[in-house]
């Protein structure tokens, strides 16, 4: 005899209370996070000006409520408001980790219980690294870390569980993969409107040439070598007039912008993932990239020189001059040698606490070349070092899992026939942007700062999305001619 519960009236009950469960609890999750941010306002009457963010925060994460892919390119958009990260948090910071926190929370209260989110392998190692910020963060309490710090890097994390609403837009049959492709560009975009602002700023006042020289607008490289991948791809593969002027732009920008930085490592990042694209893009996208590349850096270069030429001759010396000390910096930079003390520094803690680290927050101390002096400090430069000091074997392991497992998935759909050929630039971008941003790693970590993880937690949610939705397609095709 057929059960009650299996009806379809009793099942339709079921679901109707899941999701009156799922509406509670994205209520009170909300209410949880407001209360904590009420809380710290009343506990710090100087940020009291985290009474209105909390209250804007609440109305932006409204409308997430209503249209999550809305939620989702705000919360990729709004890295750039966490750029400066080497300045004290301000309220546009705070309104940020508010937001997101809120969307986070409206998300997964949605589907937590009543929807089966891991669906693969690639899943489960995500669910692993996210699992490990709270216990990163009890490991660095328990420890001894200062509040401060901890929180701090714990909230640097925090756009890891952006993964699966990422990979769950870009799995969709309705070419979901796209908006999170262009909400990437804008953001690499946007960073190089706020690299151009800063460098106008100094330029402004520099009162010598070499100060001029010297002008480095530092912070914000991975949104942009992302940024310049990802249109890469996207102007050897566009046909349309008007796609092919908006990827010139777009390369154009991170170019100058990346230029700007004046970031060895993410120089040779960037060359690393254009030149990915390139090798491992059909013939014909490959032959339609060289004409394009070509047209632009000419073009371009002569439009600036009749714009600014005086200063663009000046503003190049001080790059050229970057570049010709790439070979003797890791042996005479101060600030490399530095990086490798650090390094030293951490390794020699790792076996302290090898299985789940020191936890995030947690400080050590290394002889600093610059100031002659020994410092204490809580950021780590090298990212293998970062991740197993901070993490452990299981932060360490679980982390470089899911970045070797998204390139893999990546670069495999890349080389499939029998895929569309948008899909397989999309995917083919999402991993030349993850090769890229791995070049600098033992001297500039992609595992820590927030709008760092933002971008790189979006490539591989971008990765594994591909993935399913390749699964998805194949499964249909079979179906169908079965």
């Amino acid at each position: 005899m057929r059960s009650e519960a299996s009806s379809p009236s009793d099942r339709l009950q079921v679901l109707a209370r899941s999701n009156r469960f799922s509406e509670y609890a994205t209520i009170l999750a909300s209410a949880l996070i407001l209360t904590i941010v009420l809380a710290a306002a009343w506990a710090f009457p100087e940020r009291f000006v985290l009474l209105p963010i909390a209250a804007v925060a609440a109305i932006l994460a409204t409308a997430a409520f209503v249209n999550e892919r809305t939620g989702l390119v705000l919360a990729i958009l709004g890295g750039v408001s966490v750029l400066n990260v080497g300045a004290d948090s301000g309220p546009v910071q705070y309104a940020y980790m508010v937001y997101l926190a809120l969307y986070l929370a409206i998300w997964y209260g949605r589907r937590i219980g009543h929807v089966p989110i891991v669906q693969s392998r690639l899943d489960v190692v995500a669910v692993v690294v996210i699992a490990m910020i709270p216990v990163s963060a009890a490991v660095g309490l328990a420890l001894g870390a200062e509040i401060k710090p901890l929180g701090g890097e714990t909230a640097d994390l925090m756009p890891l569980a952006l993964y699966f609403p990422v990979r769950t837009l870009c799995a969709s049959r309705d070419n979901g993969y796209k908006l999170a492709i262009i909400a990437l560009v804008l953001y690499g975009a946007a960073t190089c409107l706020y690299t151009f602002w800063r460098t106008y700023d100094m330029l402004t006042n520099a009162d010598a040439v070499w100060k001029v020289l010297r002008v480095r607008a530092a912070g914000g490289e991975v949104s942009i070598v992302t940024g310049f991948v990802l249109s890469t791809a996207l102007l050897g593969e566009s046909r349309r007039r008007a796609h092919v002027a908006l990827s010139v732009i777009s390369v154009g920008l991170a170019l100058v912008g990346l230029l700007l930085t004046k970031s060895r490592g993410y120089w040779l990042g960037a060359a690393v993932g254009g030149l990915a694209v390139w090798v491992f893009s059909p013939p014909s996208i490959r032959s339609r990239l060289n004409l394009r590349l070509v047209a632009m850096i000419v073009g371009g270069g002569a439009l600036s020189y009749l714009l600014v030429g005086d200063l663009l001759i000046t503003l190049g010396a001080g790059v050229l001059e970057r570049i010709f000390s790439v070979s003797s910096a890791v042996t005479t930079d101060p600030s490399m040698l530095n990086r490798f003390r650090e390094s030293e520094a951490v390794w020699a803690l790792v076996p302290n606490s090898p299985v789940f680290g020191h936890g995030v927050g947690t400080t050590y101390s290394y002889y600093n070349a610059e100031s002659e002096g020994t410092r204490n400090y809580s950021f780590i430069h090298n990212g293998l070092a970062s991740l197993w000091f901070k993490q452990g074997a299981v932060g360490f392991f679980g982390t470089l899992g899911l970045w070797v497992g998204s390139l893999w998935c990546a670069f495999s759909m890349a080389r499939r026939n029998a895929l569309p050929m948008d899909h397989r630039m999309a995917a083919l971008a999402a991993g030349a942007g993850l090769a890229a941003n791995m070049v600098p790693i033992y001297t500039s970590s992609p595992f820590y700062l927030i709008n760092i993880v933002l971008a790189t937690t979006t490539l591989i949610g971008l990765a594994s999305g591909l993935s399913l939705r390749a699964a998805s397609m194949q499964e249909a095709v079979s179906t169908a001619s079965s």
